[in-house]
């Protein structure tokens, strides 16, 4: 175990339950009661079930919080997505990063700068640096596509964000201006690329590098035209 100057805490594990400790004098601080212990966050991060519990490791403070099982990268850190008191709450790495949004989201997606959110029937769009006010807001959608298309006006190959599901499918560049709008309800994907195939095709084998979510256990620096991938 590491424990660095500032540290007045740590876990500790007893019958393959985890607690916490206080390191001075080696007292149990939180008796243990959890199934697993998390490594990855800057905190103690206790777990059973869904339900994280993050402490800081200097004063002990607790935050608990729900997972969503979302994993994602924007605003160049991978994040994971919770839930608490009918807020969406996104930590990375380091806890004292996270993002705070007054809306429970049901989906989330990340390209590396960005972040899409969204619910049952509707999504937003945050574009770095600014978290606070969507660019894009109440999109009437219930799917996203995000990918690489051959655009026939361009001939070019270009990353688009395809918003549908409801009574329109929305084609946005990588910036998020809009190059078209169809008037659909379609729900399906194929049949959806069938739709804006006078403009759009879509491109299975192109690798779509800086746009997939990594293992959270990796960390990711882009060097010019190069992604170096370091294991933590």
């Amino acid at each position: 175990v590491t424990v660095f100057s500032q540290q007045k805490f740590e876990a500790f594990a007893v019958d393959d339950k985890y607690g916490v400790v206080e390191i001075s004098n080696f007292s149990e601080f939180i008796e243990p009661q959890f199934d697993s212990w998390s490594q990855y966050f800057s905190t103690i991060t206790l777990i059973n079930g869904n339900e994280y519990n993050f402490i800081d490791k200097t004063n002990g403070k607790k935050e608990i919080y729900q997972s969503t099982d979302i994993e994602l990268r924007f605003n160049g850190m991978y994040f994971m997505l919770f839930e608490k008191d009918g807020k969406s709450v996104f930590i990375p790495k380091d806890v004292s990063k996270k993002m705070v949004f007054n809306k429970r989201y049901s989906k989330a997606f990340g390209n590396g700068s960005d972040l899409i959110v969204g619910t049952s029937d509707y999504f937003e769009v945050f574009v770095k640096p600014n978290f606070k006010t969507p660019k894009l807001s109440n999109i009437a959608a219930t799917k996203v596509y995000r990918g690489f298309i051959d655009r026939k006006r361009t001939k070019k190959q270009e990353y688009v964000t395809i918003f549908y599901g409801q009574q329109q499918i929305l084609v946005y560049d990588a910036k998020f201006n809009l190059l078209k709008k169809y008037y659909s309800e379609e729900n399906y994907e194929s049949r959806m690329f069938d739709i804006i195939s006078n403009e759009f095709t879509k491109i299975t084998d192109i690798v779509q590098n800086g746009y997939s979510t990594m293992p959270k256990y990796f960390e990711q620096e882009f060097l010019g035209d190069y992604t170096t991938i370091t294991h933590i």
